[in-house]
């Protein structure tokens, strides 16, 4: 009889400790969950103005204006742009120069533009972004 109890109370022990291990798990992954920042930021629009690269047979030189708008998904990439505004214009402004009209117009067309806007952005500043936003592109 006194064997019984002890291997009762050795089973009530360790059910005690299986138990106290998954609610610790479940209050530290409730925390982590809770510390993820889901939330999808813009920055401010970037009002850019600049020339395009002159077109191989008339040598006309366009002019670009393009209102630009970065998403991000979360605050630390959005603090990483709105921190270095100069920086992400100027790559927006260079990335401009080494297009001609007729390559902009023909990327706008198929969607591409925003795309390859956004990979120069990520490669320079080391981040991911949700999307490249155009409000406007007006080309002169």
């Amino acid at each position: 009889m006194k064997v019984s109890n002890y291997k009762l109370i050795g089973l009530v022990f360790v059910l005690l400790i299986i138990v106290t291990v998954i609610i610790t798990t479940l209050l530290v992954q409730g925390n982590n969950a809770k510390s993820i920042d889901l939330e999808e930021y813009f920055t401010e629009p970037i009002e850019i103005i600049t020339h395009l690269k002159p077109d191989e047979t008339g040598g006309k030189l366009n002019h670009i204006r393009a209102i630009v708008v970065v998403g991000t998904g979360g605050s630390k990439t959005y603090e990483v742009l709105t921190q270095n505004q100069s920086k992400l214009k100027e790559i927006c402004i260079n990335f401009f120069n080494e297009l001609t009209e007729k390559q902009v117009n023909d990327l706008m067309k198929e969607n591409i533009l925003k795309n390859m806007l956004k990979v120069k952005i990520e490669e320079n500043f080391n981040i991911e972004t949700t999307g490249i936003y155009f409000q406007e592109v007006l080309i002169d």
